[in-house]
């Protein structure tokens, strides 16, 4: 408003004067309006100015205060990798420990495992030996049989010998005392029994579902039993063989080979077996040792 009255009174003074013409006076407010317009053009952007310059203040300061959050969450990711990675190392350490204690214990399973196969492979040998002489043994019984006429088989199963001759061979029927044909089979028995003193044996006598028909014996299994009792006692009396290696067992009628129905199957179930096996055999409890039982 100051600006303006003195514009004013600019102007009167000089039309009073009449130092100016008519024509540069109006060139003169022109310009003047001009200017007056450029001064309200300047002043209305230096306010716009203002405004977008508080404006980007506020902007920044918003946009400062994002960084810092943005750098507390970049810095707390930061902390979180880095416990990762720690955690990370640990895991490495324990991995590689419980792999070195793996590889130590998968040493000592394969170690284990060598030393069984090899006792297992002793085992095998030993069992096959011992089957080797187990045959041998019955296969020579049968030949010092077969020798004197008596007809024998021999049969190897569940690791023992069975040398198996007919009852007639030894004992007259319905008898219980040998025959001299019979004394001297069981002679010819513990000879070769005398050469294996580490065998024991079992000597069965089996017979047929005919009744005895005999004070002496109720049935057959009395009858089978005191027939093993008197083989026991000549092979311990007679040929020397000791008594604790020595089992009389008297089957009776109960373990048949054949029918009874026929003269034959009767004939056959009317049989000595001489069982044959080592005595203190550990095999077995060899065997469950390695596979863990008790």
């Amino acid at each position: 408003m100051q600006y303006r009255k003195g514009w004013w009174l600019f102007a009167i003074a000089m039309l009073t004067a009449g130092c100016v013409s008519k024509k540069k006076w109006e060139a003169e407010m022109l310009n003047r309006e001009q200017c007056e317009t450029q001064r309200q053009q300047v002043e209305s952007a230096y306010a716009e100015a203002l405004d977008e310059i508080e404006k980007l203040r506020l902007d920044l300061r918003e946009e400062r205060g994002a960084v810092r959050a943005l750098e507390g969450v970049v810095r707390d990711r930061n902390q979180r990798v880095e416990a990762l990675l720690q955690q990370i190392e640990r895991m490495k350490d324990e991995l590689a420990a419980q792999r070195k204690m793996m590889d130590l214990t998968l040493q000592r399973q394969l170690e284990a495992i060598a030393e069984k196969e090899a006792a297992i492979d002793a085992l095998r040998q030993e069992i096959a030996a011992r089957n080797a002489r187990l045959q041998q043994l019955a296969s020579e019984l049968r030949d010092s049989l077969q020798a004197a006429g008596i007809p024998a088989e021999v049969i190897l199963a569940a690791g023992e010998a069975i040398v198996r001759l007919p009852a007639e061979a030894v004992f007259p029927e319905r008898e219980a005392r040998p025959s001299a044909e019979g004394l001297d089979a069981v002679q010819r028995l513990g000879e070769v029994l005398r050469q294996y003193p580490r065998f024991l044996v079992r000597v069965e006598v089996h017979h047929d579902n005919q009744p005895v028909r005999s004070r002496r014996w109720s049935d057959s299994w009395a009858f089978t039993h005191e027939r093993a009792l008197v083989l026991a006692r000549l092979l311990a009396d007679e040929v020397g063989i000791p008594p604790n290696k020595i089992i009389p067992a008297g089957r009776g009628e109960y373990l048949p080979l054949a029918s009874n129905e026929t003269e034959e199957g009767r004939a056959r179930n009317r049989r000595i077996e001489l069982h044959l096996w080592l005595e203190q055999d550990d095999v077995i409890a060899r065997i469950r040792a390695l596979a863990g039982e008790e």
